[in-house]
């Protein structure tokens, strides 16, 4: 499938490499990790690269990434998203999910297995939603076909009908 994609937008250097060594221990997956520092950087490489997951701090200095994560959903990041937070409260990982997180994790209870099972979820609920985006277009596709080939039958009928017609009242 080929490396993984990853946004890794983290402002404090030591929370980015211990969740980069966690990282480097999950087997499922290859990754290309780009890290950046603050919420402006991160939503110029949302808007130009191409992202399969994102993990974004919570707190990036003045700029709260829940903010970050509304704004890059209104301009159609759908990658998926989880959020790391140092802090451990249930109404911050409410609105993050409210905001458009996959995943809310706290930094002091990340292991590799934990990692590691928000990362496939987010990937596989990202491939499943791909999926169906895929097959309800086959199917629009498929109807637009049939209605094509049903409106051209009847136009054809019709005037073939009309020359059946006169065609048998000419030989009789």
């Amino acid at each position: 499938m080929g490396d993984v994609k990853v946004l890794f937008v983290e402002d404090d250097e030591d929370d980015f490499i211990l969740a980069l060594d966690l990282i480097n221990d999950i087997t499922f997956e290859s990754f290309d990790i780009t890290r950046v520092k603050d919420a402006q950087s991160a939503f110029e490489h949302i808007n130009t690269a191409h992202i399969d997951l994102c993990f974004l701090d919570y707190q990036l200095g003045v700029v709260n990434g829940i903010e970050l994560l509304k704004r890059a959903r209104q301009a159609g990041f759908d990658a998926p998203v989880i959020m790391l937070t140092g802090q451990e409260a249930h109404d911050l990982d409410e609105t993050a999910l409210a905001a458009g997180a996959d995943d809310y994790l706290v930094k002091g209870d990340l292991t590799v297995a934990r990692l590691s099972r928000a990362m496939r979820y987010a990937l596989a609920r990202r491939d499943i939603a791909q999926e169906r985006v895929e097959r309800l277009k086959a199917q629009a596709d498929n109807q637009l076909k049939n209605q094509f080939l049903a409106h051209l039958s009847h136009e054809l009928r019709t005037p073939l009908t009309a020359i059946l017609g006169y065609t048998e009242l000419l030989v009789h």
